[in-house]
């Protein structure tokens, strides 16, 4: 099939001037207004996160957007680079050439802008000198790209694109968005500072928020399996996380030792919440120290974990260790098969870092996620702004002095106030001056998005 037949079949909208209906998904991502705001601006747009969160139901509902508002259908091109007789050197500059012909002028005369959506950009090696070349011509030509290797997408964009590109992360739903979506309570997101004011608000909901918190916990927020019995739900991320490991690291990085990042990948499952030893990683996989860390840059690399480092000066992280957490609660409860919670601490501690870490993600592509370890620990460091906000999870019904530890030593060493995310205690302490804020973990989750 040439490059003409796969457009054809591609975008259909070029004959019935709509998006059909199955690839619009039946709800809207809280991205969705962001990304479209950017497309009006003069930067390429770029989209990366793990398979299967929806990146490409968002190109189309972009591409409907901009239909609704009156963009010409025949001038919004759309192209899935997940295809190798497609994906070779030169096809954006052909795809150029088409786009050219299907509207009659040469590019450099149009007068109304084209919109390009390239979807899994990262399968095409030479995507960023080839997108550059066009977008640094000055033309009426948006670029929309999307990928689920983080490696492969700022690999093509750095040097190439430094400057010209903004990219966003697409991650599982929050569960702000999951409460919306399945138990239609519509909360956006408030901020940490306001979780007093909401807190009360919510009230009336509070007892369907918690049955939707523990639901969450479990199931994560993979949109596909919203609705499925978790034995569905754990066997449709198993597959996806197969699906994902193949493509996008065994194929690309062509790596031979599958089963040793396969067992990597249940190993750290397991380890969330724990300090992790290379070595005794390494020991366990029979592998090296440095196989271990460049397997963990991979599974990275394509948003299923992040590693923690401790709150430290970066020459002195190494040294007190590092810990996992997971992007999606659903895929690290189906690694553990852990149907019914049995680790419940576990999973609202990764719950609440993972959302610490995706609040930082809309700031900085990607952040430092961090830890505090002394003689006790804090579970995560939420840096906001100018801020740092040490948070404690403690997922228990009474909370004492001997909890407050950790938090309280960071927060005399770094002068901070703190919050603890608690089983559905609300409560505002004062301790030396400082004040310690113990929320319901849900309203933790939801103040952060």
């Amino acid at each position: 099939m040439n490059l003409e037949d796969v457009l054809a079949f591609q975008n259909p909208w070029w004959r019935t001037g709509r998006v059909e209906k199955d690839k619009l998904g039946y709800f809207e991502r809280r991205m969705l207004a962001k990304i479209m705001e950017q497309a009006e601006g003069k930067k390429v747009v770029s989209i990366i996160g793990p398979r299967r969160v929806g990146k490409t139901i968002l190109l189309h509902q972009i591409m409907q957007k901009l239909m609704q508002k009156g963009v010409d259908q025949k001038r919004i091109f759309y192209l899935q680079l997940d295809n190798p007789e497609i994906t070779k050197e030169g096809v954006i500059n052909r795809l150029m050439e088409f786009v050219s012909h299907s509207l009659g002028t040469p590019l450099h005369e149009m007068k109304e802008p084209a919109y390009v959506f390239l979807d899994e950009v990262h399968k095409l090696k030479t995507w960023g000198e080839e997108v550059k070349y066009w977008h640094d011509l000055g033309l009426k030509i948006k670029f929309v790209v999307t990928g689920s290797s983080a490696a492969r997408i700022l690999k093509g964009s750095g040097e190439s694109l430094l400057g010209r590109i903004t990219h966003n992360l697409l991650f599982p739903l929050s569960f702000g968005e999951f409460l919306g979506i399945k138990y239609n309570i519509g909360i956006e997101p408030f901020g940490i500072e306001n979780m007093e004011r909401e807190y009360y608000m919510l009230v009336k909901d509070k007892q369907k928020i918690e049955i939707a918190f523990l639901d969450y916990i479990l199931r994560g927020g993979y949109p596909a399996v919203l609705n499925d019995d978790i034995s569905k739900v754990f066997q449709t991320l198993l597959e996806y996380k197969d699906l994902s490991l193949q493509r996008d690291i065994f194929e690309e990085e062509e790596i031979r030792e599958g089963k040793t990042i396969n067992e990597l990948v249940v190993l750290l499952a397991d380890m969330v919440g724990s300090k992790i030893s290379y070595n005794k990683l390494g020991g366990l996989l029979l592998s090296r120290v440095n196989t271990v860390k460049k397997y963990i840059g991979m599974i990275e690399s394509i948003y299923f974990i992040k590693e923690m480092s401790s709150f430290r000066n970066k020459y002195s992280s190494v040294k007190y260790g590092k810990k996992i957490i997971f992007a999606d609660n659903g895929l690290m409860n189906s690694l553990n098969m852990d149907y019914s919670l049995k680790k419940a601490s576990q999973a609202v501690e990764n719950a609440v870092c993972s959302a610490a870490y995706r609040k930082m993600a809309e700031f900085e592509l990607n952040p430092d996620v961090q830890f505090w370890s002394n003689d006790s620990e804090v579970d995560c460091i939420l840096k906001e702004k100018s801020k740092i906000i040490p948070i404690e999870v403690k997922f228990q019904k009474d909370i004492g002095s001997d909890d407050l530890r950790g938090l309280m030593e960071f927060m005399d060493k770094f002068k901070t106030d703190g919050i603890i995310a608690s089983r559905n205690l609300f409560e505002k302490r004062k301790a030396d001056g400082k004040n310690i804020l113990i929320a319901p973990s849900w309203l933790v989750l939801l103040a952060l998005g």
